[in-house]
Formats: C-alpha cells, structure tokens, sequence
C-alpha cells in the first residue's frame, strides 16, 4: 500500500516538473512532520491523563498506530505506560497490567532507560494490589537497579519503600524494616519531608503488626511532629489514632482516652467519616475499660447511629465487637447475647462462611461464659447450703471438682477443635494457590494457541497481499507507460514545429497531450480506488437508483471522447428502471466499460447500451460494432484483466477491467463478453434483484 502512494506521488511531481520546470521531493519535510507529530502526540496524551482519560486513550492508542507505522519503538513502548497509567487509575488493574507488561516488552528494545524503570515500578504495583507478592519484589528490585543506575534518588526512594511495604505483606520483619530505613535515610537526605512521614508511618505499621509497641511509639512521635509541621491535619489524626492504640494497649487508658479525642476532631474537621467513627470507638472502648459505664453507653450509641447514618456497616460491626467486650467485662451477659446475636447477622451479610466460622468461636466462648456463670451459681447455692446444712458440704465439693473437670474438658476439646480448624483452613489455602496456578498455566497455554492462529493468520494475509501488490505493478507499469510516451512523443514534435514553423500545429499537439494527460490522471485516480478497494478501505452502500440517469451522467462525463470518434450512442435504458446498488461504483464500471467500448470502435460507429431484466437479476449490455476488436480478442483481454496478464498495446484498459470485475464481484453480479446474433459484441454485467 505504502509503496502504491509513494508511486502515485513520484507521478505527480514528474508531471509537474516536465510543465513548470522545477524538481521537488517532498519526502524530507513529509517525514519530519511526521516526527514531529509523534512527539506531539506523546505530550497530548500526558496532558490528558486524570482531566480527561476518554481522550487520552483516543490519543494513546493513535500514538501507538503512528509509532508503529514509522518503527519507533520507543514510542510504542511510551503509548502502552500511557495506556497503563490511565486503566491504573480507573482501578482496572487486569488491563493495566497488560498495558504495562506491553510496555515493557517495547521499551527493552529500547535505551529509554528511565521509561523501562517507570513501567517496572508501575507493574510492580499493579501484583502487589493483586497479591501477588513475589513478582512484586522482582519487579520493584528491577526498577530500583535501573533507577540507581541513573542515579534518580526520589525514585529511588520510592524503591526502597515499595518493597518495605511489600515484604511487610510476606510477614519478613527484617526486609520491611531495612528498606523503609533506606527510604527513610534517602527522603531526609534530598529534604523531601513529607516522603520521609510516609516512611516513617510505614515503620510505625510494621511495628503495630508485629506488636512491637514500645517500638512503634517513638517513631509516631516523629511522624506526628513532621504532620504537626506541615499541618496535615489528616495524616496527622491517623497518627494520633495509632498513637493511642499503643498507649490502650500498654494501659494508659487516660492518654489514649485523650489522643482518641484529638484525633475525632481532626477528623471531623477534615470530613473523613470513616475515621471519625473509628476514633468514637476508641473512645467509647477506653470509657469501658476504666469503668464509666455510662460514659462508654453513650459513645457507644453514637458510633452505631453515625456508622448507620454513614452505612459504614464494617465500622459498625467492629463497635459491637468492642461493645460486647465491655459488656462481657461488666458481667451483663443479657445484652452481651444481644450484640452477639446482632454481630452473627452483620457478619453473615458482610462476610459469608469465614466470618460465621468466627462468629461460631465467639459462640463457643459465650457458651463457656455460660457454664462459668452456671459454676458461680452452683458455688453460690453450696454456700447457702453451707450455711444451712455443713453437713452437705464433701458432696457439694465433689460435685464442683466433676464439674470443674467437666469444663476443663470442654476447654480442652474446644482448643483442639480450633487447632483442626486452623490446619484445615491452611490446607485448603495451599490448594487453592495450586489451583490457581494450574488454572494460570492453563490460560497461558490457550493465549499462546490463539497468538499462533492469529500469527498464521497474519502471514497468510501478508503473503495475499504481496501477491496482489506484485500483480498491482504490473498493471500500473503497462498501464502507464503507453500515455506517457505518447505525450513524450508530442512534446518532441511540438518543439522541433516551434523551431521550424513557429507555433503551427502546436495547439492539436497540446491538445493532445491535455487529452492523454487526463488519461494518466484517470489512471491515478484508478490506482487510488484500487488501493481502497483491496485494503477493504471502500465502503459498499447500496441504495435505490434510477439505472438511465446513471448512465447519462457517464456519457455526460465521456462526450468529448464520443464526439472526438463521432460516434452514435443508442441508450434504450427503460426510465422507470430502478436498482438496488452502490451508485458511487457502478459509475466506476459504466465509465470503465464505456471508455473500453470507444477505445475499441471505428470512427463514426454506433455504441448501444440496455438493460434486460428477468426473474433475479437485471442484465446491462454496452455494445460496439464489433469491427475495432473480435469477440475472442475483447475475452481474452479481459481474461487477462482479471488475471492482471493485459498487454502493452491495451495500455488503460486492464486496471479498468480489473476494478470493474472487483466492483461487480462486491454486488454479487459477473462481468462477460458475448456475441450478438447480428455479429456485434458486447461487454455485460448482471445485478441481483
């Protein structure tokens, strides 16, 4: 295709450069335009991402089609992180991650270093949201090389706290703690504070997961100071949150109590309901813990109505769990069944069969509170029979040792019980990760059957269409070369006429090559509705025309060719005569057909042209005398049309055939030459009815 344009375009300038004088090749400023374009493509589509991601994937994916038309990989790779970055940020991180993996695949072809660390990162981001852990450290270590290879320390930090956070996801203590130090080390040496708060809460988690408190707390300390400075007063009461967690858990109720209250302001403050509620809660739960019951009572209810208001269902079920805590504390085992009840509910809507699973340990519990509380009755009623009768008193032990007994087997059994459950659930893990791996293999091996087809099918086409180009030139060559040695031949004359008789003879000669000029454009104008028509670029829109008016228009078209041969056209075309077709192409063929039919004629002849319906089909006839050219001679040109075999001496008429017969093909009908009873010939076509 590339190779019909440039062709089309070396014609055109030769032709310009025989009339004016002057030699031009466009191809230098054609190409850097081009380049030029790519670069602004690149640019629009950054500034589209997070204004507009619609538009930026209209121009990422025409980046892409650019860069692949010129073999710019680097720009190709560029397109498809574009591409990332956009589904990344609507959280579709399957299509994301192909994007990146694409990317990657283009920019390691590449010395577009920096670009091919980014896509790492990116991708290393994308497995750690979905778990998977492992390619997420590989990923994040290559882009950390990279990027300390050309020495970019915010990315490098950046690195470094990517993989503190991903090996804290692998419970490996020693790697997360490392890297989050480097990270740290790194921000507070290129002053990039609020980078190095990140790093610090960071360590601050790693300590909270793993219990380390008094770890945990002087670092909050830091990070609160550098929120406390830079006045993010959310970051901040996230802090504070965690800072009295630990201060709860070393039993400092009071300072919790008070870090809980400051962080539900801040909160409130900066409108983040989420953690407001969370804040209530550790409020109400530091007032049950220090025995102000009505305190906790009153919290309490107002983290249930906000949780509800807000439908934070999950915030909810975490306050009845601290509710019920408090009142198990407090003895009122009457309103500790209700919140269970209440709890067993919630779970099974939010969280399905695991969480009734842990709502059956938290009845299990309840039921051994059950028995305790019926133990402290018995030892009450023995010591009322005590009194009573001292006498019952070696029966009453014996039945207390038996039930003591009975209740440590019962504790026994229940440990056990969870122990079987612990061991089943991390067996059915384990099978569920091979699952999933073979699942993974699976559709691996079904993606590389479908590239393969795809890949046969690609070579095939390529092979068709290299066939089709071959043939294309050979018509284009013979087609082209008679026209351009005739205006050749009478440009010659017309200079040796200026030089021997001044301007005689020199206007028919014009005329002439004004007359083949216009040959050699229709022919252009021919290899361009070809190029359309192979590549599946022209459109087939059939539509109810009037078939006489469409053959006027073409004879309109064509009247100086008739008039120049004097020829007499019959055009017996019924007015009312209506089909179905695509007008556009069936002017193509009547002109073809035509032109063919004048070509062939003797001066002065007669051309006739009708239409013969019958049951399915409408047959159109362009007949001639048959004088110029027998019916074996015009079926055996177009025989050689069709197989893009025709002759130098039938220079124009072959491509016109050719599309002809392609054109017919598109509407279902044939193209043919017959005789006629009175000896003349004819060319014709049917269309379907």
């Amino acid at each position: 295709m590339e190779k019909f344009r440039l062709l089309a375009i070396l014609l055109l300038v030769s032709l310009v450069s025989l009339a004016d004088g002057v030699n031009a090749d466009p191809s230098d400023s054609q190409q850097s335009s081009k380049k030029s374009e790519i670069e602004k493509l690149a640019e629009k589509v950054q500034s589209f991402i997070g204004d507009d991601d619609e538009q930026a994937k209209v121009y990422g994916q025409r980046l892409i089609d650019l860069a692949q038309e010129k073999r710019d990989t680097q720009h190709i790779g560029k397109g498809y992180y574009f591409l990332g970055d956009i589904a990344y940020y609507a959280s579709e991180f399957v299509q994301a991650g192909a994007h990146y993996d694409k990317a990657i695949y283009f920019l390691e072809r590449t010395d577009d270093v920096e670009m091919l660390a980014l896509s790492y990162s990116s991708r290393g981001s994308i497995a750690y949201f979905q778990g998977e852990y492992a390619g997420a450290i590989d990923l994040y270590m290559k882009s950390l090389n990279l990027f300390s290879e050309l020495q970019l320390k915010v990315d490098i930090a950046n690195a470094y706290h990517n993989l503190g956070m991903t090996y804290k996801e692998l419970e490996n203590f020693d790697e997360s703690l490392e890297y989050y130090k480097k990270a740290l080390a790194l921000n507070n040496e290129i002053n990039r504070q609020e980078s190095a708060a990140l790093n610090l809460n960071g360590m601050a988690a790693l300590y909270l997961r793993f219990n380390y408190y008094k770890a945990a707390l002087p670092v909050l300390l830091q990070v609160e100071a550098i929120y406390r400075e830079l006045k993010d007063d959310l970051n901040l009461a996230s802090v504070l949150n965690n800072k009295a967690m630990v201060y709860a858990e070393s039993e400092d109720l009071k300072t919790a109590l008070k870090l809980y209250k400051e962080a539900h302001l801040l909160f409130d403050k900066v409108g983040y309901e989420r953690g407001s509620i969370n804040a209530l809660i550790g409020i109400a739960s530091c007032y049950g813990q220090l025995k102000n019951y009505q305190q906790a009572e009153l919290y309490f209810d107002r983290c249930y109505r906000e949780a509800k208001s807000k439908d934070l269902m999950g915030i909810y079920l975490g306050c009845l769990e601290d509710h019920y805590e408090i009142l198990r504390e407090r003895k009122d085992y009457k309103r500790a069944l209700s919140k269970m009840v209440e709890m067993n509910a919630l779970r099974d809507s939010l969280h399905g069969e695991e969480q009734r699973k842990e709502l059956a340990r938290v009845k299990a519990q309840y039921e051994v509170d059950q028995q305790q509380l019926r133990i402290e009755e018995l030892e009450n009623e023995s010591k009322i029979e005590q009194l009573k009768d001292r006498q019952n008193d070696i029966i009453l032990i014996s039945l207390l040792l038996v039930i003591g007994s009975l209740g440590a087997i019962i504790i026994v059994q229940v440990f056990n019980s969870r122990q079987k459950h612990k061991h089943n659930d991390l067996l059915s893990a384990k099978n569920l990760q091979i699952e999933t791996r073979n699942s993974k293999v699976i559709k691996l091996n079904d993606e590389l059957k479908q590239k393969n087809k795809l890949l046969e099918a690609s070579e095939k086409k390529l092979n068709e269409t290299m066939e089709a180009k071959d043939r294309m030139m050979k018509i284009i060559v013979k087609d082209i070369y008679k026209p351009v040695e005739i205006m050749h031949n009478d440009a010659v004359e017309i200079i040796e006429a200026i030089k021997a008789n001044g301007s005689n003879g020199v206007e028919s000669k014009a005329q002439n090559i004004q007359l083949k000029s216009g040959s050699v454009k229709g022919l252009l104008d021919g290899i361009l509705t070809w190029t359309a028509l192979h590549d599946g670029k022209l459109n087939y829109n059939p539509e109810s025309i009037n078939l006489l008016n469409c053959v006027d228009g073409v004879l309109e078209i064509l009247s100086d060719n008739i008039l120049e041969m004097e020829l007499q056209v019959d055009n017996t075309i019924d007015p009312d005569c209506q089909i179905e077709a695509d007008e556009e192409m069936l002017i193509v063929v009547f002109t073809n057909l035509i032109k063919s039919t004048i070509r062939y004629s003797l001066p002065k002849g007669r051309i006739s042209i009708n239409a013969v319906p019958s049951n399915d089909e409408i047959k159109v006839e362009v007949i001639d005398d048959g004088v110029a050219k027998s019916y074996e001679e015009k079926s055996k040109l177009l025989e050689q049309a069709t197989a893009s075999d025709v002759t130098q001496d039938d220079a124009g008429v072959g491509l016109g055939l050719l599309m002809s017969s392609r054109l017919i093909n598109i509407h279902g009908g044939v193209i043919g030459v017959e005789v006629m009873d009175s000896g003349r010939t004819s060319y014709y076509f049917t269309i379907p009815v």
